[in-house]
């Protein structure tokens, strides 16, 4: 029970109704941001249709984009007049301050991601460079208060979840795991503004991705087929515990694409890349993109398995071959990373590197069936 003789916040049963009540004195302050980015990229606007010229004009002149400037500065004084009275309210202790505080943040991040968008369309292709303040990455499609570290944290934390979770599950609920983090994904990409184009899946591009995905599988599957020509190679594979036919093909057409394939590409060369690419450029991205896709099979290099069995055989299962046999998986996958990133970004296509990675993997299930 609630006890009278203390204040509201220290009253036991109070706690959750406290915590929300602080939320009518941060969302003004996410408010205020977003008026910023706002007013900032129309001040930057401003400048550069006063400056540029077109047909024997400076843009300033254009009777449309006069409407449309007047409309931005219309929005940005609105939303911020909204967001100085949720903070008066906020302070007074106003019985609608939880609206008021609620409505500024909406209309304020609102308005900063028209505002911005508008901007860059004043700017035309320049507005697209790093020429211009960081606060034109709302008009590229970042939500006001959510950072882009937050958003790369949530991604991680979602991936090192699913890894261990997936570790400590048989192949059924591997499955239902990365369709989990397929849709995660999903929603991080949404609230970091990542258009299908930035995670390499606008429909224009699927021709071409299916172009370089036939091309690029083509090479696993020919070294896989040339191994199986070489007695050596091929003893080696037979060493390797192989499973029944319906378990390979399940395993194939199933569990490698829906449980391996489509959410790391998903992650690595869909997400993570975009956003890396979008704030820190292309050689950060690739980088940046495959480390982090090398530090992902840290956990399968330490799981069982028949691979990581022959691989414990050939360098030993003490605590040296284990560091071994995982910095060696650290470091090739790692590069393989970086040649998915770069088949994803000649392609232009997601879909090129997820299948590459699914004729790899499913090509060595394949090997060490007919070996």
């Amino acid at each position: 029970m609630p006890d009278p003789g203390q204040p509201d916040h220290r009253r036991t049963g109070t706690g959750f109704k406290t915590a929300l009540a602080t939320l009518d004195h941060t969302r003004p302050t996410i408010g205020a941001q977003a008026i910023g980015i706002a007013q900032g990229a129309l001040d930057v606007g401003i400048a550069y249709v006063k400056e540029r010229k077109q047909f024997g004009k400076k843009l300033a002149e254009f009777q449309a984009l006069q409407f449309m400037i007047a409309d931005m500065a219309m929005e940005v004084e609105a939303a911020r007049t909204l967001v100085y009275q949720a903070a008066a309210a906020a302070e007074r202790g106003d019985a609608n301050k939880t609206f008021l505080s609620a409505a500024a943040k909406c209309l304020a991040s609102d308005v900063a991601m028209k505002v911005t968008v508008d901007a860059v369309q004043l700017l035309g292709g320049a507005g697209y460079t790093r020429d211009f303040p960081r606060g034109f990455g709302a008009g590229r499609g970042t939500i006001p208060g959510v950072s882009s570290r937050a958003v790369v944290g949530s991604a991680l934390a979602a991936l090192i979840a699913a890894d261990l979770l997936a570790s400590r599950v048989g192949p059924g609920p591997d499955v239902a795991v990365g369709l989990g983090l397929v849709a995660v994904l999903g929603l991080v990409a949404r609230v970091a503004g990542l258009s299908p184009a930035d995670l390499g899946l606008a429909r224009s591009t699927w021709r071409a991705g299916l172009r370089w995905a036939v091309a690029a599988a083509a090479i696993p599957l020919a070294a896989f087929a040339i191994a199986l020509a070489l007695p050596p190679l091929r003893d080696a594979g037979s060493d390797i515990g192989a499973p029944s036919w319906p378990a390979a093909t399940i395993s194939v057409l199933v569990v490698i694409p829906l449980g391996t394939v489509i959410h790391e590409e998903l992650a690595f060369r869909g997400v993570l890349f975009g956003l890396l690419r979008r704030e820190r450029g292309r050689r950060a991205a690739v980088l940046g993109s495959s480390t982090l896709f090398g530090l992902w099979h840290v956990v399968p290099a330490l799981a069982g398995g028949p691979t990581n069995t022959a691989v414990a055989d050939a360098v030993g299962s003490g605590a040296g071959g284990t560091v071994l046999r995982v910095a060696g998986t650290v470091l090739l996958t790692a590069m393989g990373g970086v040649v998915l990133c770069e088949l994803r970004i000649r392609s232009g296509s997601l879909l090129a590197p997820i299948l590459l990675h699914w004729a790899v993997n499913a090509g060595g299930v394949l090997f060490v069936m007919l070996a």
